[in-house]
This record gives C-alpha cells, structure tokens and sequence, in this order.
C-alpha cells in the first residue's frame, strides 16, 4: 500500500501533467504491477495469493480493462523474475 500511495505524490500535490480523472485512474493503476513485483508477490506461497485474490475480489479484479492490465502486467513480470532465477540457478 505504501509503494501505492507514494507513487502519487506529485499528483496529489498537484505538480503532475495529470489533468483528468481518466488520467489519474489509468496512472494509478499503472503503477499496481511494479509495487506488487517489487515488494514480493511473485514470491507469494499459492495460500497466500489465493488470500489476496480472496480480499480484491473477482468481480474487482475483472471489472476493468486497468485491472486486468495490472494482472497481465504483474504476472508478466513474475515470469521474467522466475526466468531470471532459474538462469541463476537459483
């Protein structure tokens, strides 16, 4: 939530190029994948992303086209991760 919040600090205090609403929510949300991969969902054990699927909600999760971006987006970057790791032998 932290990473959320502090990706829109120039917007709240109005110093962006943001000018509309529809800005605002297609911004928000495209900062959704990089706060989740960073901060360690693709590390998540299957409980626990069944938990937090279970807290957005499926109507939530498919009620957009942003959120679904964020979705393919997240898990795209969970697949490079993972690619990266087994490359590393990790």
């Amino acid at each position: 939530m932290q990473c959320l919040q502090e990706a829109l600090v120039s917007e709240a205090e109005g110093i962006s190029e943001i000018t509309t609403c529809e800005q605002l929510d297609d911004y928000a949300f495209s900062t959704h994948p990089k706060c989740f991969i960073d901060n360690g969902i693709c590390t998540l054990p299957p409980s626990d992303l069944e938990e937090v699927v279970k807290i957005i909600g499926i109507k939530t999760m498919l009620g957009s086209w942003n959120a679904i971006k964020v979705e393919a987006e997240t898990t795209a970057g969970c697949w490079a991760l993972y690619l990266f790791l087994v490359s590393q032998g990790v």
